[in-house]
Parts: structure tokens; sequence; C-alpha cells
């Protein structure tokens, strides 16, 4: 039987179509000189001459970067709606706070105003509520602090016995109390002085009190109780402190002209750079005092205990020291009144230094 021979392809010939159906078309890149190439989008025919794989591929990024733009969108509408409800609420909480600090400020002027009306009360319990109301509210309200005192030492002032009557033995208990609150008060950098004007107490209690700077002037204070109280700079001019207890007391700087301290306790009391101009010491009590740099011309320190006092540099000029005890005291470098003149006035020992 014959044999039929077929011929055999070419195995290069038939390699060619499949290598060409596989190969995606090629994709148009346009040069852009020196710029970086721009790829352009696929055509449709392009795209149908892709492989299943490749299209599957493509459909899946086109998916995620729609995605991917939504998650953008809602994430940036949710930054917005954020920042919204910060502002709003930060808005609402000023609001707040600004209707609080005035619901504050008028709750405080209705105490201020109750108080001030309860000082005129003709009963004492509601005016000590009053005096005791205020320095309440000058702790809760330290900007009307200083208001508040200007009120409670005019009430000091005004509701002092007229100057005919006698001055009671003893202030009345509205009137120590008010004296109390003014003493007790902090110190503070606001230059507040108490005006303590010409008020007529006796046998005032004002133990520690901060009256630095206070004015004082032509006071009546007859065994009034200032030992360790703070009077630095303060204004005594004129003021009547017979029988006063002034131990330990600061009267640094303090203006005493005309001052009446007779018999009046000043142990260890501090006087440096004092003004004591005309001021009466007489029987006074100064043991250990210190009157560095103290201005005493023309004060009466006639029988006065000075032992152990600190004098130097004090002015002297016209000075009574007739019976005065300088046993112990330091006279260096005082000025109006030479060693041996003072020795012939006072009673001075061996340990006296001039």
């Amino acid at each position: 039987m014959p044999r039929v021979t077929v011929p055999e392809e070419s195995s290069e010939a038939t390699a060619e179509p499949a290598e060409e159906a596989a190969s995606p078309p090629p994709i148009a890149v346009r040069r852009t000189g020196w710029r970086r190439a721009r790829i352009t989008a696929p055509t449709q025919e392009e795209l149908d001459g892709l492989q299943v794989k490749d299209r599957l591929e493509l459909l899946d990024r086109r998916r995620q970067s729609r995605h991917q733009t939504l998650n953008s969108i809602g994430i940036l509408f949710g930054v917005v709606f954020t920042a919204g409800s910060l502002i709003a609420t930060a808005l609402s909480v000023r609001t707040t706070q600004n209707e609080l600090r005035n619901g504050q400020q008028g709750q405080i002027t209705d105490r201020y105003t109750k108080a001030v009306e309860q000082l005129g009360s003709p009963t004492l319990d509601i005016r000590l509520g009053g005096i005791y109301a205020l320095e309440r509210l000058a702790i809760d309200s330290p900007r009307d602090d200083r208001s508040i005192y200007d009120v409670l030492t005019a009430f000091t002032r005004e509701h002092d016995p007229k100057p005919a009557a006698k001055i009671p033995d003893r202030p009345t208990t509205d009137i120590q109390a008010a004296l109390t609150i003014i003493g007790r008060r902090k110190p503070r950098s606001d230059g507040f002085s108490a005006d303590l004007d010409g008020i007529r107490v006796s046998n005032a209690n004002l133990f520690k009190a901060n009256l630095s700077g206070a004015d004082l002037d032509g006071a009546k204070l007859y065994n009034a109780n200032f030992a360790r109280a703070d009077l630095t700079r303060a204004n005594l001019d004129g003021t009547d402190l017979t029988r006063a207890s002034l131990t330990d007391v600061r009267l640094t700087d303090a203006t005493l002209a005309d001052v009446t301290l007779t018999i009046a306790d000043l142990s260890h009391a501090n006087l440096a750079r004092a003004l004591l101009y005309e001021a009466a010491l007489d029987s006074a009590t100064l043991t250990g005092a210190d009157l560095t740099g103290a201005d005493l011309l023309g004060a009466n320190l006639r029988g006065a205990n000075l032992r152990g006092a600190d004098l130097a540099r004090a002015r002297l000029t016209d000075a009574d020291l007739r019976g005065a005890d300088l046993s112990g005291a330091n006279l260096s470098l005082i000025t109006g009144m030479t060693p041996d003149v003072i020795r012939a006035q006072v009673h001075t020992d061996s340990n006296t230094s001039f």
C-alpha cells in the first residue's frame, strides 16, 4: 500500500502566530522633551486586545482606586464634621463660662449689698453677720477685697462714740470684730492701707495685726494690745497709746510725731528709723528696743526704761532723758546730745556704750 507522506509544518511558522496572539498591543507613550513621559489612557482596542487575566487585574485596580477615592472623601467629610463639632463645642463652653461668670458676679453683688445693709441694722447680731459676711466675700472675690475693707474701716470710724461722749472701757463687740478682721487681712501688693484716722477705742485687741502703712493719725487707743503687730510705715502722728502694749511690735519707718506712749510697753519693739518728734515716752518701757537711726527730736523719755536698747545713730536733740535707765544701751554715733550730758541725766552702767 503506497505510503502518503504529509509534509511537516515548520515549528517557527506555527509559533509566531501564538506569540503574536499572546502579546498585548503596544501602548502609545508621548514624549515631552526633557519632561517625564506621560502615559495616555488606553484605547478600547488596546483594552480588547488584553488577555482575560490582565483585564481582571486592571478592573481590580480601577475598583480599588474608586474605593480609595470614596474613602478619602469620607475621611475628609469626617474631619470637617469633627472640626465643626469642636468649634461648636468650644463656642458653647465659652458661652456657658460667660453665663456662669455673670451669674457669679451677680451673686457677689447681691451678697455685698445684703452685707452692707446688715451693717446699718440696730441689732448687734445682724451687724456681726454683715461684718463676717464681708470678710468671707473678700476671700471669695479677691478683686473686691480693697473696697470691702474700705467699708469695714469706714464702719469702724463712723460708729465711733461722739467726740463729747466718754470712750467706753472696751470696744463694742461689732467694732472689735471689724478691727480684728481688718488686722488679719493678708499682706497684698495693691498698696492698701487701713484708714483708721481718729478712731476712739479703749482696750482694743490688735494682737499680731497687719496694719502696715495704716493711718491712725489722732486715734485714741488707750490700753490697746498691739503686741507683735506690724505697723511698718504706719502714721501714728498725735495718736494716744497711753499704757498700750507694743511688745515686739514693728514700727520700722513709722511716723510717731507727737505720739503719746506714756507708761506704754515697747519691750523689744523695732523702731528703727522711726520719727518720734516731740513724742511722749515718759515712764515707757523700751527694754531691748531697736531705735537705730530713730529721730527723737524733743522726745520726752523721762523715766523711760531703755535697758539694752539700741540707739545707734539716733537723734536726741532736745530730748528729755531725765531719770531714764540706759544700762547696757548702745548710744554710739548719736547726735544732738553729748555723752557727758546724757550721763548727767540718766542711769548708765559699764555696759552702756557711747
